[in-house]
């Protein structure tokens, strides 16, 4: 499997700061800043992290060995589940939802991803609170028994495909907006081009000592609940749409939770409702 074609089951391995070094070479037994034991191989000495493995091109055509496959799907696992632990038991379903559906979106199956929770949430019990094991196994149970049925996820959650046209190319702002939009795209972007920080210059490029990666996602992810964006903004497109902002991302999706996102979320959205009264 190429790097390229790696699909995880809940994302986070795509902002991993794990160390991680690739290519031939011994295998060595490391600690990570948090002081868990992680596996390291050599490429010319140097060391990456995780989510450089991702995000630089040079990468994506390399070829996985299994033990770097289980590695990263080992990290993945222990960073979703940190992640689950710490947010309200309200929002737990919300967010496995969304995980949930992200990957059966980027091409997975969703009974592999079902039967794979319910073993989880069943047989590793100290993975998970008391509070939210309960809640989540029963929402499991209930899409697994749709998954079944369906032989996919969710009836009632089903898109027709030919929503998400996505062109092969992505060259422009113009390609991932409806074309409702397209003499609004540049008011739209200002948003986040005047916000406190700006997230964008200009040029329309990211300014990545101001702002996040993950609140440009979470922006765009805003404008998708609109109907203003017309592609899918799962890890497929990730890539081709930091590219029209200047830089080259596959996690640009892949997160949730961005502070800076939500200190500037109420003028966002009044922004955003205001221009679409304005159409």
């Amino acid at each position: 499997m190429k790097v390229k074609d790696f699909l995880p089951y809940f994302g986070f391995v795509f902002s991993s700061d794990t160390m991680l070094r690739i290519g031939d070479g011994d295998s060595n037994g490391l600690h990570d800043s948090e002081g868990n034991e992680v596996l390291m191989t050599s490429r010319k000495g140097e060391y990456i992290y995780t989510q450089q493995l991702f995000e630089d091109e040079k990468y994506e055509d390399l070829e996985m060995e299994n033990w770097l496959i289980d590695f990263l799907l080992h990290d993945d696992h222990l960073r979703f589940t940190t992640y689950i632990n710490k947010i309200e038991p309200e929002d737990v379903i919300v967010e496995l939802r969304y995980l949930y559906d992200n990957y059966v979106e980027n091409g997975g199956d969703a009974l592999d991803w079902l039967n794979g929770m319910i073993v989880d949430v069943g047989t590793l019990i100290t993975n998970y609170n008391i509070g939210i094991r309960h809640i989540i196994q029963y929402n499991i149970m209930e899409w697994y028994e749709t998954a079944l049925k369906y032989d996919k996820y969710f009836k009632d959650n089903y898109v027709d495909p030919e929503q998400f046209n996505t062109p092969a190319e992505i060259k422009s702002f113009k390609d991932i907006f409806d074309p409702k939009y397209h003499d609004y795209i540049f008011r739209l972007l200002d948003i986040i081009r005047e916000s406190n920080p700006p997230i964008l210059n200009s040029e329309f490029k990211f300014i990545e000592s101001n702002g996040n990666i993950t609140f440009l996602g979470l922006f765009l992810r805003r404008l998708k609940e609109e109907g203003i964006i017309k592609i899918k903004l799962t890890t497929e497109h990730s890539l081709k749409v930091s590219r029209l902002f200047g830089f080259y991302n596959k996690s640009i999706f892949s997160q949730n939770k961005s502070q800076l996102f939500v200190d500037n979320q109420t003028v966002i959205n009044r922004r955003i409702k205001s221009i679409l009264m304005s159409i």
